[in-house]
């Protein structure tokens, strides 16, 4: 294969990864979201337990990291 043909193998190859890659960082950025949605909501809940003189029954593993 001539030298032109391996480079641009190659760059379209790049490509295709690089392409993956940006999907796959999106996907991990609307992860994020979701989760740091689901604390606040999750935060907000706890807070109206509170109020209203309840407590969770659940282990929550988050507490620690919404306090």
């Amino acid at each position: 294969m001539p030298f032109i043909e391996q480079v641009n193998h190659h760059a379209t190859e790049l490509e295709k990864r690089t392409e993956e890659l940006h999907r796959m960082v999106n996907l991990m950025a609307g992860s994020e979201v979701r989760m740091a949605e689901l604390k606040k909501a999750i935060k907000c809940l706890r807070v109206q337990l509170s109020d209203a003189g309840m407590t969770s029954v659940a282990n929550d593993p988050l507490l620690e990291e919404l306090r």
